[in-house]
């Protein structure tokens, strides 16, 4: 189908506002507009799609560069907090905001979206926006948690505190996320709001919740209640998962009986986790699976024809051509998966594909070197016992490491880095910017608790300390961190 007059109009306004560097203007014409293109014009949604990473993008790395790029300093946070405390403008602080919570400085965001009711912005005017933005950056369950955490920093009256829970509440709930309109109205209990109205807040999320039409089509092709899909709603929020997951583990729905009848519903098959499946092969290089895992959604084939792709709601038109833009493809079959199928293929496939590495970098250098077949601790005996220097030199024969993690659970999660040969007293190691959020933004002096070295013929397993840290902003790398590391383990 053809875009109409009006959509070509709008289209035409934000290239203008790209063209004026007027980037903010230009990404909220796009995000506005990308919802109403039919889905039979792929190509305009992938175009929309990939100009919106593109802007947001944009506007991260410009205020990035206003800031020191290793760290952003006590200085440069209170220079940050500083500049448009006075003026009536609310997009500068939202793209800040917007920063930092990219970044991962999740209080200092907090405190730029608390800035705009204390500048005397009404709730009405700045509530939709903060929603608008947390929505396009937050994780999936995450929104919910940020919003309370603004909420908190508010001082304002308790019936004018009610207003803002209640309005963030239902904006939520207008942008589909429900377990966060919950999280969010979940603060009453800390306000002295009376029951009923408390209830009457709820009956509104609940009316929205229900009249979503994949739960309305379950509900008329199923057994399914719109009683049973409140209390999944509410267990869903309970246990941090998704409200097809609570379906489920509460036993209200047989899984192959939900599948099926949401595939109809979808349009497209559904897929369930399956071993036979091999991961793409360049899955575990070019993606993050940290982002996958937020975000819910992974290839199941990815080449140079095209990709097949497992996602919760594949009706979603945003997330479809954000996946195509990443991807780097229009051609792309959407299949629907539940949360915890696409958890488990994201598991799999990373796990399997990492071996795969390991086992392709060891045979193809073990080809190359064949010579080469002592084990670490044998030369580097070899080297003691000699008692002088040798020319030995196991830091030219690394060819990849590995960054090692372990949540609070004790669950221990591995992440692949490359290596460089540029430091002239060490060597560096290229980490994206998740995984150096996950070290918590370690500096030089630090130490890198855990990362095994590989060569074709040796595994070294070491703590180096960080000489340096230092941001790329050009090339096929900007955006990742590079740092220079020394271990006495490797020479």
């Amino acid at each position: 189908m053809m875009m109409n007059d009006d959509q070509k109009a709008r289209i035409s306004e934000a290239r203008v506002y790209e063209s004026m560097g007027l980037f903010a203007e230009a990404l909220s014409v796009y995000e506005k507009i990308l919802p109403t293109i039919e889905q039979s014009d792929s190509e305009v949604i992938t175009d929309i799609s990939t100009r919106i990473l593109n802007l947001k993008k944009k506007l991260s790395d410009d205020a990035s560069k206003k800031h020191e790029e290793n760290e952003i300093s006590e200085e440069a946070l209170a220079h940050i907090k500083g500049r448009d405390a006075k003026e009536k403008d609310i997009t500068p602080i939202l793209d800040r905001a917007s920063v930092f919570t990219e970044k991962g400085l999740y209080d200092e965001a907090a405190n730029e979206y608390a800035m705009l009711f204390s500048l005397g912005f009404s709730p009405e005017t700045v509530i939709s926006p903060i929603v608008d933005t947390l929505v396009a950056i937050c994780p999936h369950g995450e929104m919910g948690k940020e919003i309370l955490r603004v909420i908190d920093k508010l001082n304002m009256p308790a019936p004018e505190l009610i207003e803002v829970v209640r309005g963030f509440g239902m904006e939520a709930a207008g942008h589909g996320k429900y377990t966060s309109a919950v999280d969010i109205v979940e603060k009453f209990r800390d306000l002295d709001v009376d029951k009923e109205e408390v209830e009457a807040v709820y009956r509104a999320i609940f009316d929205l919740f229900l009249a979503e039409p994949g739960l309305s089509y379950l509900v008329r092709h199923t057994d399914l209640t719109g009683r049973h899909l409140e209390e999944a709603l509410m267990n869903a929020h309970k246990e941090n998962r998704s409200v097809l997951s609570a379906l489920l583990t509460h036993q209200l729905i047989d899984k192959d009986e939900l599948l099926n009848v949401l595939s109809a519903y979808h349009e497209c098959p559904f897929e369930k986790f399956n071993e036979q499946i091999e991961p793409p092969s360049r899955l575990v290089e070019e993606l993050d699976k940290s982002s996958l895992l937020s975000r819910r959604w992974v290839p199941l084939r990815w080449d140079d024809t095209g990709a097949e792709v497992l996602m919760e709601n594949p009706k979603d038109i945003y997330q479809k051509g954000q996946i195509k833009a990443i991807l780097g493809t229009s051609e792309v079959e959407f299949k629907l998966g539940m949360q915890e199928d696409i958890e488990l293929f994201i598991e799999y496939f990373f796990k399997k594909g990492l071996e795969t590495i390991r086992k392709k970098v060891q045979r193809e250098s073990s080809d190359a070197d064949d010579h080469m077949v002592m084990d670490i601790v044998e030369m580097l005996e070899q080297k003691d016992s000699q008692g002088r220097e040798q020319d030995v030199s196991i830091r030219s024969q690394l060819i990849s490491a590995e960054l090692l993690f372990t949540d609070k659970d004790d669950n221990q999660e591995s992440v692949l880095v490359r290596l460089t040969d540029s430091v002239e007293n060490g060597f560096g190691i290229l980490v994206s910017s998740e995984a150096y959020a996950r070290l918590n933004k370690i500096k030089s002096g630090d130490t890198i608790n855990d990362i095994i070295f590989y060569a074709g013929w040796a595994m070294i397993r070491t703590q180096p300390t960080v000489k340096s840290v230092t941001r790329i902003n050009k090339g096929k790398d900007k955006g990742q961190y590079l740092l220079e590391v020394q271990s006495e383990d490797i020479i």
